[in-house]
Formats: C-alpha cells, structure tokens, sequence
C-alpha cells in the first residue's frame, strides 16, 4: 500500500487488474473455490530489497486513511471485506495497527451487513476474547502453527 495511499487512478487500475482473478459476488465460496487472501501488512517470507517506513511515514498513513478510508485499500478489497466472513491468522487483536485497519474497514459496515469473523490467537486474555466478542469476532484458543498445519492438511 502507498504511503499516501491509493489515488482514484490506482484505484481503477487496481479494480481491472483484481477483477480477473476475483469473484463478482463475494458471497460464500464454494467447496471446489479457493479462499481469498489478502494480505494487509508486515512481512511474508523473504523481502528481495529493502524498504524502511518511519514512524512518521506510518502515522501519515493512517492520516490518510483517516482523512479518506477509500484511499488505505483498494475499493474492491474494500468491497470484499466488508461482504466476507474474515480468518484472522497472525495478528495481535491488541495491536492499535491492526484495531484502526478493523475500526476503518469493518465498524463503519452498517450493522445489518455485519458478518462474523474469526480469529486463531494462542491463551488470548479474557479481556479481549469480550472485547472482540462485542465486535463479532470469535477467538479460538489455538496454536497458529498447528492450526496452518491442520488447514493445509484439509485444504488442497
């Protein structure tokens, strides 16, 4: 994602570039369907170059989302977020980073839309399972490792 985010003319070049590979309708996948990943934040992997975001660079960035949520995320990400159910691997639902992207992207859906999502958190406090309980979102008390393991085993 650009630090100031995605102008109206990304925008349009992302929806033609996503539109052939993603669902018209993001309603429930089939059994033969492949999930839909999308990939936030952080690292994935090996980077092949380096890239340095300061801590100015980021709270301009959530400046900008805040200012405009339709320039944080490509609209049709946006689009898909908000009609999916979501599995949230590797995130700290602690983290203030992670709680403005789903303050700026989920709680502003109408609560008529709302979907359930959920989460893999190994011990989570019981402090924030209520806390995420009250924004629809479950927490199951499982490794993530062992979790990624038993997916892959299930999903070809």
């Amino acid at each position: 994602q650009p630090l100031t985010g995605f102008k109206p003319t990304d925008q349009s070049r992302w929806a033609k570039e996503l539109a052939a590979v993603l669902p018209i309708n993001a309603g429930p996948r089939q059994a033969d369907e492949r999930p839909i990943v999308y990939k936030f934040h952080g690292s994935l992997g090996e980077d092949s170059g380096e890239l340095i975001v300061s801590e100015e660079d980021y709270i301009g960035f959530l400046d900008t989302l805040g200012r405009n949520r339709k320039a944080g995320v490509p609209t049709l990400i946006q689009d898909l977020v908000v009609q999916s159910r979501l599995l949230f691997l590797g995130y700290s639902l602690e983290d203030w980073d992670f709680r403005t992207l789903w303050k700026g992207l989920v709680e502003a859906v109408p609560r008529e839309q709302e979907r359930t999502s959920f989460a893999i958190q190994k011990d989570p406090s019981p402090f924030w399972v209520r806390f995420w309980q009250k924004k629809n979102v479950t927490i199951y008390n499982v490794d993530l490792y062992e979790f990624v393991d038993e997916l892959r085993e299930r999903v070809p």
